[in-house]
């Protein structure tokens, strides 16, 4: 009987039953990180659509491989949430009048000098008074931009591009060339957490 019909996808039960080495593993994982790898089978280019991307496969029994795949990217707060949005709205009322564009490109660099437009640094406003206030809406004069921090701009810009241009929240995923190749690591577990790349074969 071979490994494929031995342990049928998605049974890690049986799997950790048959071998105490990927119980131990399996235990120790889970009440560290408050997470359960998927059992996988033996491992294909359909493994990459898996979500999430936790899985153990088999490579030649006893010997079974992890792969946990972790995108980091900005991240908003809730306050740069609502700036984010209120900045979409504008972008959106100020698309007709902006450049046109042939390619992805030329369309984040609109994007990016909008935003650049429509924020304001906090650094940049020492000193100053803003046009702000009915008076000044009325007229159509207001300072409208929305004040933020460098390190606020940047991950606005990053947010605000992948959700309009590029793959939205795959983007880390999509961006990563080597999921393409991961058949070529059968050999080894690939845990990735926190900078730390750890290679794993059951105790001898």
């Amino acid at each position: 009987m071979d490994d494929e019909q031995k342990f049928a996808k998605g049974d890690l039960a049986s799997v950790m039953a048959a071998h105490s080495h990927v119980a131990d593993w399996v235990r120790d994982f889970e009440a560290q990180y408050g997470t359960r790898p998927v059992y996988y089978g033996e491992l294909d280019r359909g493994a990459k659509k898996e979500r999430p991307y936790n899985l153990i496969y088999i490579t030649k029994e006893p010997i079974f491989v992890q792969v946990l795949w972790f995108g980091l990217e900005p991240q908003l707060t809730d306050s740069e949430e609502y700036i984010r949005r209120e900045l979409i709205e504008t972008l959106l009322q100020e698309a007709p009048s902006a450049p046109s564009f042939t390619t992805d490109n030329e369309f984040e660099n609109i994007l990016g000098q909008m935003i650049e437009r429509y924020t304001v640094l906090d650094t940049e406003l020492s000193g100053t008074v803003r046009r702000q206030g009915k008076i000044w809406q009325m007229i159509g004069m207001d300072d409208r931009r929305l004040t933020v921090t460098q390190n606020q701009r940047e991950r606005l810009h990053y947010v605000v591009i992948r959700d309009l241009i590029r793959n939205g929240p795959l983007e880390p995923l999509l961006s990563d060339e080597m999921l393409e190749d991961i058949t070529k690591y059968s050999e080894w577990l690939l845990l990735t957490l926190d900078s730390v790349t750890e290679i794993y074969c059951p105790d001898s």
